[in-house]
């Protein structure tokens, strides 16, 4: 690690410089991209003691965003927002529950707000601490910003973005337009159709499709694992710069190199489309 880069995780650490502030400084003395919303690094290895600093920022935002808004207290709510086609929210730490309403928005559980703004047919939440359930209307547009807070969805139907600091991610049922963008953590996805596009630094991917689609998954840090039901015509790639690649079921290569492996399987109906690419690790498709 140079020492432009230790001498920024030193400010971070005594508290001269934010966690945004920092991640900026480190891609301009790097020569880092950035991609959804993250930094994603040119090389295929992250050094480990950059990533295990990189790591303790989430706990650091939410320790310091705390501090200064401890003194509002916590507090049991549950609240109804009628009307409500569009919601951002960001939240330092916690767990978010999204589940499917058969009418407005509501917000069910345990929360230290900071502030909570409706205007027409948007909500605007940002929180420190939230152990909350969402019951969200079908065709939400969601847009989810988490520092250390991890996120469940079931049954949900909509237009839904998560970006992730340190979050492990469980989606089941779920079905609309979805993507996810992570540093660090576990992406768990089962019984999902639709357009899903997932982009995660660090942590395994598991994927089990329903329906048709289009799904695209790139990792840095992780494996790739695709269950797809039979039947369903399939087209995709999946390429890995460190790994192997393992398809399982009736697919035809189409084309093969050392790296990446282009396949397809006939079928009836809409098609399942994959893009999978990881630089260090294992995909399984099945």
């Amino acid at each position: 690690m140079g020492e432009e880069t230790m001498r920024i995780l030193q400010m971070l650490e005594a508290g001269k410089i934010s966690a945004e502030e920092a991640e900026r400084l480190i891609a301009a003395v790097s020569g880092q991209e950035r991609r959804h919303g993250f930094f994603v690094p040119k090389q295929p290895k992250i050094p480990k003691e950059v990533m295990m600093r990189i790591e303790t920022i989430p706990e650091q935002v939410g320790k310091a965003v705390s501090a200064a808004v401890g003194s509002m207290g916590e507090s049991s709510v549950r609240n109804t927002y009628p009307g409500i086609k569009k919601l951002d929210m960001k939240a330092a730490n916690g767990t978010l529950e999204l589940v499917r309403s058969d009418g407005d928005l509501a917000i069910d559980g345990s929360t230290l707000f900071s502030n909570i703004r409706q205007e027409g047919d948007r909500l605007d939440i940002r929180t420190v601490t939230a152990d909350v359930v969402l019951e969200m209307p079908d065709n939400i547009e969601a847009n989810f910003k988490l520092a250390n807070a991890d996120l469940s969805a079931k049954k949900v139907i909509g237009k839904i973005r998560i970006n992730a600091a340190s979050a492990d991610t469980e989606i089941d049922d779920c079905s609309g337009r979805w993507e996810i963008n992570s540093i660090t953590g576990d992406i768990e996805a089962k019984s999902v159709s639709g357009k899903f596009d997932i982009d995660t630094r660090h942590g395994d991917t598991e994927l089990e499709i329903s329906g048709p689609g289009e799904y695209t998954i790139r990792s840095v840090e992780g494996d790739i694992g695709i269950r797809i039901p039979e039947n369903i015509p399939v087209t995709g790639s999946a390429k890995t710069l460190n790994g192997e690649i393992d398809l399982s079921g009736e697919f035809e290569r189409k084309s093969e190199t050392i790296n990446t492996v282009r396949f397809e399987r006939s079928g009836e109906g809409e098609s399942i489309k994959l893009s999978l690419v990881t630089d260090n690790g294992d995909i399984e498709i099945k």
